[in-house]
C-alpha cells in the first residue's frame, strides 16, 4: 500500500513538474528520482528549515494553492541570494550541496548529481519547518517526537447467573503527554467456557468469535489524549469462572500498547431470590466554602448495609451525585447514593435503591492578620506633636513590589529615607493588634497570596503507588494578592514510596500559575500532603474451639486486634454470626474491642460461621472479613 502511494505521488509530481513547472525539469537521466522531494536551508535567524518541496508542488497543481511555492521562493531565495546553506533532497535518497554548487557557478542538478564533492552523507539536521497553518506559510520549530502511555479499564459485573447477559464497557485512553499518533487495534480472548459474544459497532450488536480483533479495518487512529468506550456483551453457556484478556497492539511497529484483564464468575441462577427489606442510612457531611464536588463525593460514606428479606445483611458500594451543587455558595445541598443490589437479591416495588445525605457548604471563620507582605506594624507616641503614629514595616522581598499601603482605607506615607517603611497617624490608645485586619497593601503586579492545603489520605497495604496518587485531591483553590480565588490542577510524586511498607510518606504536588498571576517570591508553589500505608491484615492465629466451646467468654481474640491493625478510625465492630440457618449480627463499641459481645455468648452452641465488620463513627462500614473460622 505504502510503495504504490509513493509510486503514483512520483508520477503526479512528474507531470505536474513537465507541465506547469518546465523550467525545472528533470535532474538527470535518473527521471523521477532526480526530482526534488524536500529542501533544507538557512533562514535569516540562523535556523536550519526543512521544506517538503514535492508537498509544494502538489498544494500549487491538486489543490490550486502556491502559498508554500511562494514561500519556498521567497525565503529560499534569500539563503541562496545570501550564500546561506541549501541542501536538496532527491527522491532517489541523494543529498546535494546546492550552495557549494552555486559558488563553482554550478546551478543546474543534473550538472552535480553524479559529482562526489556536492553529495553529503546522512541527514540534514533541520531544527525547524516551513509549512501552511491556517493559510499561512510560517516557520515553526520541529518538536520531538515523544510517546504517550495508554490504559485500559473493563468495567462490567463480576458475577452474573448462567443465561444472562453481562454489559462491558471497555476505556482506552491516552495520558496526553506525548506527541506522536499511533495506528491499532483491539486483541482479545474470553476463556473460561462458551457462549455468545458480540460487539457494539456503529449501534448494531454484531456476533464475533470468543478470540481475535475488533475495531476498524484499517485500525483506531490513537492520538495523545485518545479516550475511547467500546461495548461488548457476553452470554455465557455454561457456569464457571471466565477471563477476559485485551491488548491493544501497535500495528505500525508490532508492540503492545496497553493491556488489562477481567475475572468474572457465572453462577447458576437462584431459584427463589431474596428481596430487599431496608437500607441502613447515612450520615451527611460539612465542607468549607470552594471544596470541589470530587473531593465532596470522596468524603462522603463510600458504602452502605442493606437487609433483605433472609434477614443477611449486605454491604453496597454508593454512587454519589450532588444536586445543583456550588462549591462557593455557602448554604445546604442533597446528595443521593445510589448502588446496585448483590447478586441473588432483588427490588421491591416502592423501595428506590439509593440513601440521601445532606451536604453542608460553610465559610470558615478566618481570625485577621497582618498583609502577607507586612514584616512588623509598631505604634507609638510622638514626644514632640503627642501625635499616635502606626509604623508599617515590609517585607524586603516585597519592597520594590508595593505601590500603596493603606490604613482603614486612608493611605499611609512611604518614607523617604526608608522605603521598607510606611507611616500614618491613628487614634490616640490604638494598639497595633487593633490594625489586624485594617492594613492593605497594594502591588503594582499580581502574585498568588495563599495555596489552600489539601487532606492526607490513608491506603490499604499493597496499594500501587498509582492507587495512592489517585486517591490525593486532583486539585486545589489558590489566591492572589487582591483575593481572587483560582482553582488549579495538581501534578502529585510521592517521595520513596512503598505500598508493601508500611508507614508515612511525603507526598509532593507542584502546579502552573493562572495565566497574569505571578510567582511570589515567599510562597513555594507546592503542595505537601502525607500518605499513610496502612499494616497489613493478617488473621494469626483463631482458636476454633474458642468459638464453639465455654473459652469464648473468657477474654480476647485474637483475630478481633489484628483485624483493628490499620483501621484506626473504626469506631464500632459487629460479628456476625450464624447459628444453624440464621444469621445474627451483634455491634460492639471499639472499647470493648476484642471481648465477647454477651449476646454471641449466650448462643455461643451451633455457630458454624463468623464474619467480622468494622464501623466508623458515621456507621459507615470499612471492612468486612468473611468465615474468620476458615
Amino acid at each position: 500500500m505504502k510503495k504504490k502511494f509513493f509510486v503514483k505521488r512520483l508520477l503526479s509530481l512528474m507531470m505536474a513538474v513537465l507541465m506547469v513547472f518546465p523550467a525545472i525539469g528533470l535532474a538527470s537521466n535518473d527521471g523521477a528520482d532526480g526530482l526534488i522531494e524536500a529542501v533544507c536551508f538557512q533562514d535569516d535567524n540562523g535556523n536550519m528549515v526543512f521544506v517538503d518541496y514535492a508537498e509544494a508542488i502538489r498544494q500549487s497543481i491538486e489543490d490550486e494553492d502556491s502559498t508554500l511555492y511562494n514561500a519556498i521562493r521567497e525565503h529560499v531565495g534569500a539563503a541562496e541570494e545570501k550564500g546561506r546553506p541549501v541542501y536538496v533532497k532527491l527522491f532517489n535518497g541523494k543529498v546535494l550541496d546546492y550552495s557549494l554548487a552555486m559558488l563553482n557557478n554550478l546551478f543546474l542538478l543534473a550538472q552535480i548529481m553524479d559529482k562526489e564533492e556536492y553529495k553529503v552523507d546522512g541527514e540534514i539536521k533541520c531544527t525547524h519547518e516551513l509549512k501552511v497553518i491556517d493559510g499561512k506559510a510560517v516557520i515553526v520549530e520541529i518538536k520531538e517526537g515523544k510517546d504517550s502511555e495508554y490504559t485500559i479499564e473493563i468495567g462490567g459485573p463480576e458475577t452474573l447467573e448462567l443465561g444472562e447477559t453481562a454489559y462491558y464497557d471497555i476505556r482506552a485512553y491516552g495520558d496526553g503527554k506525548g506527541n506522536i499518533d499511533y495506528r491499532a487495534t483491539f486483541e482479545y480472548t474470553i476463556t473460561g467456557g462458551t457462549g455468545k459474544l458480540e460487539y457494539l459497532e456503529d449501534g448494531t450488536w454484531k456476533g464475533i468469535p470468543l478470540t481475535g480483533y475488533f475495531g476498524p479495518k484499517d485500525g483506531l487512529t490513537l492520538t495523545p489524549n485518545w479516550n475511547l468506550i467500546t461495548k461488548i456483551r457476553f452470554t455465557p453457556d455454561v457456569e464457571g469462572t471466565f477471563s477476559i484478556e485485551l491488548l491493544l497492539e501497535d500495528l505500525d511497529k508490532d508492540r503492545t500498547l496497553a493491556e488489562a484483564d477481567y475475572t468474572f464468575t457465572v453462577l447458576k441462577p437462584a431459584e427463589e431470590p431474596a428481596k430487599l427489606v431496608s437500607i441502613t442510612p447515612v450520615q451527611g457531611i460539612e465542607v468549607e466554602v470552594g471544596t470541589a464536588e470530587k473531593i465532596v463525593k470522596e468524603k462522603l460514606s463510600k458504602t452502605t448495609t442493606i437487609l433483605d428479606s433472609r434477614d443477611k445483611v449486605h454491604t453496597v458500594k454508593l454512587n454519589w451525585t450532588i444536586e445543583n451543587y456550588n462549591k462557593d455558595i455557602e448554604g445546604e445541598y442533597k446528595a443521593i447514593g445510589t448502588f446496585e443490589l448483590p447478586a441473588g437479591v432483588v427490588k421491591p416495588d416502592g423501595l428506590d435503591l439509593k440513601v440521601e445525605a445532606i451536604v453542608k457548604v460553610y465559610a470558615p471563620v478566618v481570625e485577621p492578620e497582618w498583609p502577607m507582605e507586612v514584616e512588623s506594624v509598631f505604634v507609638g507616641k510622638s514626644e514632640i506633636t503627642g501625635n499616635t503614629y502606626a509604623n508599617i514595616k515590609i517585607k524586603a522581598e516585597y519592597v520594590s513590589f508595593v505601590k500603596a499601603v493603606y490604613v482603614d482605607g486612608k493611605v499611609a506615607n512611604k518614607i523617604e529615607t526608608d522605603i521598607s517603611q510606611w507611616r500614618i497617624q491613628v487614634p490616640h490608645g490604638t494598639k497595633a493588634e487593633d490594625l489586624k485586619g485594617n492594613i492593605s497593601v497594594v502591588l503594582d503586579t499580581t502574585m498568588i497570596a495563599y495555596i489552600k492545603p489539601v487532606e492526607d489520605v490513608s491506603v490499604e497495604f499493597g496499594t500501587p503507588k498509582a492507587d495512592a496518587i489517585a486517591k490525593l485531591s486532583p486539585t486545589t483553590t489558590i489566591k492572589d494578592n487582591i483575593g481572587k480565588s483560582y482553582t488549579v490542577d495538581l501534578e502529585w510524586e510521592i517521595e520513596g514510596y512503598n505500598g508493601n511498607l508500611p508507614g508515612n510518606y511525603n507526598a509532593v504536588a507542584t502546579f502552573e500559575l493562572p495565566e497574569g498571576v505571578e510567582e511570589n517570591p515567599s510562597i513555594e508553589l507546592k503542595v505537601k500532603a502525607t500518605v499513610k500505608v496502612m499494616e497489613k491484615v493478617i488473621l494469626t492465629e483463631f482458636f476454633k474451639d474458642q468459638l464453639l466451646g465455654d473459652g469464648f467468654g473468657l477474654g480476647k481474640l485474637i483475630a478481633y486486634k489484628e483485624i483493628a491493625k490499620g483501621y484506626e478510625n473504626a469506631s464500632k465492630y459487629a460479628v456476625v454470626y450464624t447459628v444453624g440457618n440464621s444469621d445474627v449480627e451483634v455491634t460492639t463499641d471499639m472499647a470493648g474491642f476484642g471481648e465477647a459481645p454477651k449476646d454471641l455468648v449466650q448462643h455461643i452452641e451451633g455457630v458454624n460461621k463468623v464474619d467480622i465488620i468494622l464501623y466508623d463513627a458515621y456507621g459507615n462500614a470499612i471492612v468486612r472479613i468473611e468465615n474468620i473460622m476458615e
